[in-house]
């Protein structure tokens, strides 16, 4: 070992009484000195890291790299559908159905309710406050 401070380097010649750990020139301590006395570990393989070669993948890589993906797109799924409605939402407009045309068309009555249904939480969604809560439930009563 070659001392960081005076450049001393070891021969079996030296003192054996002197730790291995200590300068026999100087009288360092090489670990309180600092770390650079400590040489570096070298790697033996000298070829390069292998990147994954997908010509030949396992059954069980593509099978984890599968799950994984679901995972992934299963979680992120809930924020983008929100994010979606954020998006959308200041142009949705409440569906609006004319007392007259209740009177007259009442086959259309479930298709409005379940068209105002969703547009109320959709509003919930995207603005989160206790009038637009009590307005889905009302929206939606007898929808579920």
């Amino acid at each position: 070992m070659i001392c960081p401070k005076c450049g001393y380097q070891r021969t079996q010649n030296d003192d054996p009484l002197i730790p291995i750990t200590t300068c026999p020139s100087c009288q360092i301590i090489y670990e309180k000195y600092g770390r650079q006395a400590i040489p570096p570990t070298r790697r033996t393989n000298t070829q390069p890291d292998k990147l994954i070669d997908f010509n030949n993948i396992t059954i069980v890589q593509a099978i984890t790299i599968a799950i994984g993906l679901i995972v992934i797109i299963t979680l992120s799924l809930p924020a983008f559908e929100k994010m979606t409605i954020h998006l959308i939402g200041p142009f949705d407009s409440r569906p609006e159905i004319l007392f007259t045309e209740m009177v007259e068309h009442p086959e259309r009555l479930d298709a409005h309710k379940k068209k105002l249904c969703a547009w109320a939480t959709r509003e919930e969604i995207r603005k989160p406050t206790f009038l637009n809560k009590l307005g889905k439930e009302s929206a939606c009563k007898n929808q579920y």
